[in-house]
């Protein structure tokens, strides 16, 4: 976005739209492009909007624009509205050109190879029958391996990276969300039955190894600048729930601090799972977690700390409960078969 408006702006005044977001200090979006523009030494001129009630100081209402866009350049911070690009349009503005919608129109992809756009948004690879994308932002990058199976909806926003591997079977995204400055990445191999939700939330990591599989019902929701890994070869069953951080902000009433959600303290909290980490039905996973390889977590079990490699944990709070073991995916195994 910032090079859109490098290249259009010229000597032209900015011009916020939308009141709420341009008056509200926590902001982030705001608070992006405010220190941006003032890197930049550009000049704001004013925020308009369509409520006349909020048009108070420096809120004037849109009408301020009509034919002057020669001289002010919009920057639309607000969810995506069809009226406010109809406005701009009959006022003489051009998205790009003269404007740009930060929530811009949501572009929907569906069964198509090798994709790109005006918002830079690039699809590379073939995205199969039944399987849809929706690029709600800019700049994201998304890249689709050989012989998928995929089934559902993938919504990708501003400058984020999502990746699937050769040979995953996705079969009911139900949906996925991968959001602002957010990485996922699938490896080769992977499967997921049925349905399922997951969320890569702003600035937060996601990582699956190669040959990974989840049954039906999982909920993984990477929260805000967080980070999961899954090694490779693990297997999930039913109704599984991962959570990198809690749902809401937590404070200290004694410290009036927040205890959970500020940026020095949600960059630590990470799931990590080593490789080939069997996760047992109606599990859940909870940040400052990490499991090592060749681990099995019992049905049912609440897991979070640090647990060793080839044991056995469960119980909420998840324990240890048996250590030295191996596992296999077969029905009926063979201890030397399986540790050749």
């Amino acid at each position: 976005m910032r090079k859109i408006l490098e290249d259009n702006i010229g000597n032209r005044k900015i011009v916020f739209w939308g009141s709420s977001l341009y008056n509200n200090n926590q902001c982030k979006t705001f608070n992006y492009w405010e220190k941006n523009l003032k890197n930049e030494h550009y000049e704001v001129a004013f925020c308009v909007d369509s409520d006349m009630d909020k048009c108070i100081g420096n809120v004037k209402f849109h009408y301020e624009l009509n034919g002057c866009n020669d001289k002010f350049y919009v920057i639309v911070l607000c969810a995506y509205y069809d009226e406010i690009y109809r406005l701009l349009e009959k006022y003489g503005y051009r998205e790009h050109t003269d404007f740009i919608y930060i929530r811009h129109q949501p572009v929907v992809v569906n069964s198509t190879c090798d994709y790109s756009d005006k918002y830079n948004n690039v699809l590379e690879g073939r995205l199969p029958e039944g399987g849809r994308i929706i690029f709600s932002g800019y700049n994201a990058h998304v890249v689709i391996g050989k012989n998928i199976k995929f089934n559902g909806t993938i919504e990708v926003r501003n400058n984020s990276r999502f990746i699937i591997g050769d040979n995953v079977t996705i079969e009911n995204a139900n949906p996925w969300l991968v959001a602002n400055e957010a990485v996922c990445e699938v490896g080769a191999n992977c499967k997921f039955k049925k349905t399922g939700l997951v969320n890569v939330l702003d600035n937060a990591e996601f990582y699956i190894g190669d040959g990974s599989t989840f049954e039906n019902n999982y909920h993984m929701s990477i929260q805000e600048g967080t980070t999961c890994r899954f090694g490779n070869d693990c297997m999930a069953s039913n109704d599984l729930i991962v959570r990198t951080n809690d749902g809401h902000t937590i404070f200290d009433n004694e410290k009036k601090a927040n205890v959970n959600t500020v940026p020095e303290i949600r960059s630590k909290r990470q799931i990590v799972l080593g490789k080939h980490v069997w996760v047992g039905q109606r599990c859940a996973l909870l940040y400052n977690t990490k499991i090592g390889d060749n681990t099995i977590v019992g049905m049912g079990s609440v897991v979070k700390g640090n647990f060793d490699g080839n044991c056995m944990i469960a119980g909420v709070p998840a324990k240890i409960i048996k250590r030295n073991i191996s596992w296999s995916r077969k029905k009926v195994g063979n201890y030397f078969e399986d540790h050749e």
